[in-house]
């Protein structure tokens, strides 16, 4: 068996799906989904115009991450 050390161990951040564990685990049945649907994304720069836009997003539910 391996074994680490860590002199310290900082978390800076918890999100939905984190954990800390030690020791033996088993973790049966955990499961995490995310799903983000984006018809237009992000815009970045200086003077920026959108005009008339048409966005489409095709939720497609049997694809997941």
């Amino acid at each position: 068996m391996e074994r680490i050390t860590f002199k310290d161990l900082i978390i800076r951040e918890i999100k939905n799906s984190s954990g800390v564990f030690s020791g033996d685990n088993f973790h049966y049945g955990w499961k995490a989904v995310k799903k983000i649907n984006e018809g237009l994304g992000s815009i970045t720069g200086d003077k920026n115009k959108l005009c008339q836009n048409h966005h489409t997003v095709i939720n497609d539910e049997t694809k997941q991450d």
